[in-house]
């Protein structure tokens, strides 16, 4: 992929999130700071499973509009010096019919990667459209995402669905089940993909904080993961624990 299509992409977020903050008259702020035994993204390990820092700062506009930053520490062992992800999103909400659409772009960049000649930029683009809906304990979402280039793995899908059931006030149930395709690796016999993931899980909350007991599992082996994600133990199975605090809302 030349160099000019990332570029326009980002360019495209930018413009978007520019036209949103004109669009608000007033905005609000919020966020989350986190410490997590492992960063699982689609069930896959972010940080060679070790305990991650991670901190979110969200803006929700008028009419929808929303836009935020994530960012968390990563370690892919690739010896490009990468240990830090930052994240860019934003986008619109919908609602049709009691039902959330929302439509969102993220830019996905790790600004201390250092690739060695020959070797790719790991700064990704993905689009992703979510569909989600309450009844009263129940809530269930399904999404597909999209990108041009995802982790320099060429064009790659994400499909998920999703359900909770809040117990109490203070407790819910829930989990995931996604499958994520990635054309490098889908033509390859033996990689594993498109491969499947899933996590259920309970989540308790008290004021600002909570605290989430997840556990995560992969279709991938540890051969497959070892090839394709650049550990064996990655997409092993097992429990993830998160402490969350948040913080707002607050006006610009």
């Amino acid at each position: 992929m030349s160099v000019a299509r990332p570029t326009a992409y980002l360019l495209l977020l930018v413009s978007t999130g520019l036209a949103a903050l004109k669009a608000a008259a007033q905005t609000e702020f919020s966020g989350t700071v986190t410490v997590t035994s492992d960063y699982r993204f689609r069930g896959l390990s972010q940080d060679a499973r070790l305990i991650t820092p991670q901190a979110e700062l969200d803006w929700n506009g008028r009419d929808g509009w929303s836009a935020g930053l994530f960012a968390a520490k990563v370690d892919f062992q690739d010896h490009e010096n990468t240990s830090l992800e930052v994240d860019l999103f934003g986008g619109k909400h919908f609602t049709i019919d009691e039902t959330d659409l929302a439509l969102i772009t993220y830019y996905y960049a790790y600004p201390n990667h250092q690739p060695g000649p020959g070797s790719p930029r790991y700064s990704t683009i993905e689009t992703n459209a979510k569909f989600s809906r309450q009844w009263d304990a129940i809530g269930l979402s399904a999404a597909i995402a999209w990108s041009p280039n995802f982790l320099a793995n060429g064009e790659a899908w994400d499909v998920e669905i999703g359900a909770s059931y809040t117990v109490t006030p203070w407790l819910t149930v829930g989990g995931h089940l996604g499958q994520q395709w990635e054309e490098r690796w889908n033509r390859l016999p033996g990689s594993g993909f498109p491969y499947g993931y899933g996590d259920v899980g309970l989540t308790a909350n008290a004021d600002a904080w909570s605290l989430d007991l997840r556990y995560n599992a992969t279709t991938l082996s540890s051969t497959q993961c070892l090839m394709a994600i650049g550990g064996a133990n990655w997409c092993e199975s097992g429990f993830v624990v998160s402490l969350s605090y948040a913080f707002g809302h607050f006006s610009d």
